[in-house]
């Protein structure tokens, strides 16, 4: 007898779900058929800590389980945030997990960050400091070639940035994007 897909959503005392736990122990076959069971609202709960099931994932670097989730997570699942404030796209970011905060860049970009200059800028500005050659792109494809002239508090552009930290592939990008009064 199958189980109810309702039962995947129980929490255990800490308010983890059999998805956070799957993920937590890095079970990734088993993650991926509990989100195939209970769809988008296994991806919605957040445990005492805030967390979602992509947060955890996130945490533990697990990019490629990540980036499964978020393929199938609901627009409302990803904006969720944790007790610090961190969302999963700044999390992506904060953790250098390059492919996964593009996914979630892109994913976010009309419903939450486009009109959101400050979120946007902060992102941008990690993901230049860290490198970051998909992230850097996906924002700057989105939000123009205006994010390419701003300067840091030292005047530095991300341009400079990427110059300095011998980041070729970044530099090129930006090179590229950005118009030629900039360089």
């Amino acid at each position: 007898e199958e189980v109810p897909a309702e039962a995947l959503l129980l929490r255990d005392n800490k308010g983890d779900t059999c998805l956070h736990l799957a993920v937590r122990q890095q079970l990734k076959a088993a993650a991926l058929k509990i989100v195939e069971r209970g769809g988008a609202a296994v991806l919605e709960v957040q445990n005492e800590l805030g967390e979602t099931a992509v947060h955890v994932a996130l945490e533990l670097k697990d990019e490629e389980l990540a980036l499964l989730m978020v393929d199938r997570a609901s627009v409302s699942a990803l904006v969720l945030r944790d007790q610090t404030g961190t969302s999963v796209v700044e999390l992506a970011v904060d953790k250098k997990l390059d492919g996964a905060a593009a996914a979630l860049v892109g994913r976010l970009w009309e419903d939450e960050l486009q009109g959101d200059a400050a979120r946007v800028e902060a992102l941008w500005g990690k993901a230049v400091a860290q490198g970051m050659v998909d992230s850097v792109r996906a924002l700057v494809e989105r939000s123009g070639e205006t994010l390419t002239m701003r300067q840091n508090a030292g005047g530095a552009t991300a341009l400079h940035e990427a110059l300095g930290a011998r980041n070729e592939a970044l530099a090129l990008l930006l090179v590229e994007k950005m118009p030629a009064e900039g360089l």
